[in-house]
């Protein structure tokens, strides 16, 4: 759909335990939140067209012939594909690398909704930018319906606005992915780190100091930077001596 009908280019896609994702480009605009609805009933459409996912193996020659186009594609070509031949998967004019199995048609996806768009870092592109789309899919509406009343009950009982409730922290752009204790938190947390540190003794322990900031390649790995990259603060290694080559949290 993002191709077809935003002229984009697809970068990544992937899923998850937590839903699925999608790294595009568009060249000359951004999609935004309230483009999302719009993507949906795209979707929709290929659904109700019960589309093949057909399996093909193709060589890496003929992948980057394919890919010729997509400086994305091609960079992840690669560093990841290391074989003679390996496997993309055609659905309508959709071709598109994945080690499969899928699904046998599009119409396998009877529920979907897009949840968020956001930009995210992509390596050695020059600063283009790069989108991603988080959703998630189901087999049919109901486990859909499922999942958002799941989804509310977890809202009521989130922390931030808890925190917020009962006036023990809040949130700032000026340190995103940070919370600032007010008295009430301040005493909790200082009280809890009480509690921790006597622990520790009691039963033998000692404590180490680790660094505050990482590559964002720990939370890569660790998952978080696909959930959590809007709300972290990030710089580049090198930036001001002009070098640019990678990020860090």
């Amino acid at each position: 759909v993002l191709e077809a009908q935003w002229v984009g280019q697809v970068c990544r896609g992937g899923s998850s335990d937590n839903g699925f994702f999608c790294d595009f480009h568009l060249e000359d605009r951004s999609l935004l939140g309230s483009d999302l609805s719009s993507v949906e009933q795209a979707v929709a459409q290929l659904v109700s067209q019960k589309l093949p996912f057909l399996r093909l193996q193709v060589s890496q020659a003929e992948l980057r012939e394919l890919f010729q186009h997509n400086q994305f594609k091609l960079e992840l070509i690669e560093q990841e594909v290391t074989g003679p031949t390996t496997t993309v998967y055609r659905c309508g004019s959709v071709v598109d690398v994945s080690p499969g199995p899928l699904v046998s048609d599009s119409g396998r996806l009877k529920a979907m909704r897009l949840l968020q768009v956001s930009a995210v870092q992509w390596g050695s592109t020059g600063g283009r930018g790069v989108q991603r789309v988080l959703g998630v899919a189901f087999p049919d509406g109901g486990r859909l319906r499922d999942w958002e009343r799941e989804q509310e009950e977890a809202r009521a009982r989130d922390h931030r606005r808890i925190g917020k409730d009962q006036e023990l922290f809040f949130f700032s752009d000026v340190s995103p992915g940070s919370c600032f204790f007010l008295p009430k938190g301040a005493h909790i947390y200082n009280t809890l780190i009480d509690y921790m540190k006597s622990e520790y003794r009691r039963r033998g322990f000692s404590e180490v100091m680790t660094p505050t900031m990482f590559s964002s390649r720990l939370w890569r790995r660790s998952g978080h930077w696909e959930h959590y990259s809007d709300d972290m603060f990030s710089l580049r290694e090198g930036e001001e001596a002009g070098e640019g080559k990678g990020e860090g949290q």
